[in-house]
């Protein structure tokens, strides 16, 4: 039986995640732990785990559904996450209470006061990311209604760029308020006589007023504005072009706007590696505030890989200049020279995460012993032949790897192993 957390990693659709979560249901521990459970999965998700993978989902397809169905799908999980919120709050106990404030003071300190950044159930509710099923990209849209974009547009933030986005909610009232109106005019009374005409007038007048003034709130232009709270990614036609301007945000916010290799690259490619004096590994990046985990980039990179193996020889060349990197920043980390106290720290702070950390979840054993940092050098036979016009050669060497929830054989040619 498969963990939970594991097979969250391999979704990458709303139509698999709602597969998956259909049965979901939520729970509370005595100690205030707040969960969520699917049957027939091994372990429990944080509360907080499903409205992350949402997002992420949402980011990482740059805002474009696949088709009503996938919209759909995605209305139906948005609801979902909103349900089981509503049901654990109504378990919460004091334990819960105290787990909950002390989550958001230690939040607040690491994050340097940007802790609206890093609570998913506060921007889920706050920030109204559970309303992201009625945005619309201008390709959506003139796709999905045969329309032209519509000028009360918001800018929403992919990556360092900027995307047009609209709201239909908006539509959707302005549509309801007209069948509204037409239906109150088909229910007025039909005059037959000046006496009857009279009485109906001053009726039908107040009707009319007050439906017109709804539509006219319903259709007035809004203005432009833009939303900070956004990760998507970048997009790949322009990607040899994008540069980091030095931004004064948290480097695990501006990491988790990126996703294709080449932008975390970039963020790779400035990286320094360090040690507190508490044993805690992190990078840090000139130009941005706070710091991420030592292997952080190598999660984020295997996180984008796990859901779909599709490589082009540019993605691989990206990868492999990628996985170089990231393993210079754990070799050096290792070899930071650090006081004795400083070492004992690191043994321990290593000893717990190794005992405690499912090995599906230890990021660092994935990328070295699992060979993540090598993946690169994998074919499927169908990206083989595309990239070198022959069938795969017969010594290859061959393994299994689960992409999304299906087994594939992949191959390593012999000339890359040595």
């Amino acid at each position: 039986m498969m963990s939970i957390t594991e097979t969250l990693s391999y979704v990458a659709t709303f139509s698999e995640l709602e597969n998956l979560f259909k049965d979901a249901s939520e729970g509370l521990t005595l100690f205030g732990y707040r969960y969520i459970k699917v049957k027939d999965l091994k372990g429990v998700l944080h509360i907080d785990a499903l409205a992350i993978k949402v997002m992420d989902i949402l980011h990482q397809n740059e805002i474009n559904f696949d088709g009503p169905h996938e919209r759909t799908a995605a209305k139906r999980m948005a609801l979902k996450v909103t349900e089981l919120y509503a049901n654990n709050d109504k378990r919460a106990n004091r334990f819960s209470y105290y787990r909950e404030q002390w989550k958001e003071i230690t939040v607040l300190v690491n994050s340097n006061y940007y802790w609206f950044a890093f609570c998913p159930k506060h921007n889920w509710r706050s920030f109204k990311e559970g309303d992201f099923t009625n945005w619309y990209t201008e390709k959506n849209y003139i796709e999905d209604f045969n329309e032209p974009f519509p000028k009360n547009f918001f800018i929403l933030r992919i990556g360092r760029g900027k995307c047009k986005i609209v709201d239909i909610s908006e539509r959707n009232a302005s549509i309801k308020a007209e069948q509204e109106l037409k239906m109150t005019v088909a229910r007025a009374p039909i005059p037959v006589n000046n006496e009857h005409l009279e009485m109906a007038t001053p009726e039908l007048e107040r009707i009319l007023d007050s439906q017109t003034d709804r539509l006219n709130e319903a259709f007035a232009p809004q203005q432009t504005t833009s939303k900070i709270n956004a990760r998507p990614s970048t997009s790949n036609s322009n990607e040899s072009s994008i540069r980091l301007p030095n931004q004064n945000e948290p480097l695990e916010i501006v990491l988790s706007h990126f996703s294709t290799l080449s932008t975390v690259d970039l963020i790779a490619e400035g990286a320094q590696e360090a040690i507190s004096f508490f044993g805690y590994r992190y990078i840090k990046r000139d130009g941005y505030i706070s710091t991420i985990p030592l292997d952080a980039l190598a999660a984020k990179v295997m996180g984008m890989v796990k859901p779909r193996f599709d490589f082009n020889e540019n993605d691989r060349a990206i990868y492999k200049k990628l996985a170089a990197r990231i393993n210079q920043l754990f070799k050096a980390n290792d070899a930071r020279r650090v006081n004795c106290i400083t070492r004992l720290f690191c043994i321990i702070r290593d000893l717990w995460k190794y005992l405690t950390t499912p090995r599906s979840m230890n990021h660092r054993y994935q990328w070295f012993t699992q060979k993540e940092n090598e993946t690169f050098e994998y074919y499927t036979p169908e990206q083989y032949q595309r990239a070198f016009n022959a069938p795969i050669p017969a010594n290859a060497i061959a393994k299994t790897r689960r992409v999304g929830f299906k087994t594939i054989i992949i191959y390593r040619p012999v000339q890359s192993a040595c």
